[in-house]
């Protein structure tokens, strides 16, 4: 049994400083047909001679053939080149329709999918990413320092998207900033971010005056008239309720914005590997509140259920870690930092107007 141990620091680290770009799953293939045509080409020989025999006739030597001018079957060598040339050309043809009657066949084939797939009809839940025109560097850093600054709860609202958040929730923790994270630094523009087909706009705020220098990233979404605002969830790695109520005993479950990565770590009640599947999940809010040299909690789910193969759909591109919210919940039986995995919320720290997992259900 393996677990992940101190290495955990530097892998959300640097997970923070270089937030993933996920690839579209809802881009096409392309497929692309070679045909490779060959052609034979060779010589053809001369008249072959039949075999030759030593005959005594009056003292002279002669051929046992006694028509040298034909083959063997008595043809002449222009008529025996001019039936190996037109067997050639039958060949040639037939080849040719044999090859041109396979791509017919094909290409109807590929028309037929292409008219069925046009005809599915297209699922309303499904976002235009360009719906609305995207901020550019300056005004989407404008945007975020504008977030960062709003002291008045009345405003939260104009400029940020608070989630289950109160108003004088998201102003507490914009006044705590330079306290807790440091004086603000360099704005990183990240672009158009692909997150569930929601259209996006990430910078990567980094502090100054902490060791390491503290990271965090600021989702940017337009409302439904088009003003870009920041996800205050997303920024804050919002819990609820806090980790320090869940690991304390507290709270039995908790809402969590986690780095997770796949692990293999099996005991206590997640002992079986055929019945679970082991995640190793972190965040730097769990610094200070795990035993030391631990950075890293266990998360699991059963094999088959709708939040494994979320999971699964999660990390089919090969990423290494990704940014999940989840939902966990203690087990009795389990150690402190055993959790089971009971929702799969969303496949980032924004949530999307339907939880993830249900689409597995």
């Amino acid at each position: 049994m393996t677990g992940m141990t101190g290495s955990g620091s530097r892998w959300f680290r640097a997970e923070l400083s270089v937030p993933d770009r996920f690839p579209n799953p809802m881009k096409p293939s392309s497929i692309r047909s070679n045909v490779r045509t060959a052609r034979a080409g060779g010589t053809v020989d001369g008249p072959r001679l039949g075999r030759v025999s030593r005959v005594r006739d009056s003292g002279r030597m002669v051929s046992a053939d006694r028509n040298p001018g034909r083959g063997r079957h008595g043809l002449p060598a222009t008529a025996r080149q001019r039936l190996l040339f037109r067997w050639s050309v039958v060949l040639v043809a037939l080849t040719a329709m044999i090859i041109l009657g396979f791509m017919m066949f094909w290409l109807r084939a590929q028309r037929n999918a292409g008219t069925r797939s046009m005809a599915k009809p297209v699922p309303a839940q499904v976002r235009i990413s360009s719906q609305f025109v995207s901020p550019g560097e300056d005004e989407a850093a404008d945007i975020v320092r504008s977030a960062m600054g709003t002291r008045d709860p009345g405003l939260v609202q104009n400029r940020i998207r608070p989630g289950d958040a109160a108003p004088s929730e998201v102003v507490a923790f914009m006044a705590a900033t330079e306290e807790r994270d440091g004086g603000i630094g360099q704005l990183l523009w990240l672009g158009g971010l692909d997150v569930e087909g929601m259209q996006v706009e990430g910078v990567l705020v980094e502090f100054t005056g902490r060791t390491p220098p503290v990271h965090r990233l600021a989702l940017l979404v337009p409302d439904e008239v088009g003003v870009w605002k920041l996800d205050f969830e997303a920024f804050a790695r919002w819990s609820r309720p806090s980790w320090g109520d869940l690991l304390e005993k507290r709270a039995e479950r908790a809402r969590v914005r986690v780095l997770v990565a796949r692990d293999n770590y099996y005991n206590g009640p997640f002992m079986d590997e055929n019945q679970w599947l082991n995640f190793a999940l972190a965040a730097p809010e769990l610094q200070g509140l795990l035993p030391d040299g631990i950075e890293t909690l266990s998360g699991y789910c059963r094999k088959e259920s709708a939040q494994a193969k979320a999971l699964e759909r999660i990390f089919e591109q090969g990423d290494r870690t990704r940014r999940v919210t989840l939902e966990i919940r203690r087990n009795d039986e389990a150690g402190d930092r055993q959790f089971e995995i009971t929702r799969v919320l969303a496949a980032d720290w924004l949530m999307p107007p339907t939880a993830f997992d249900e689409r597995f259900n």
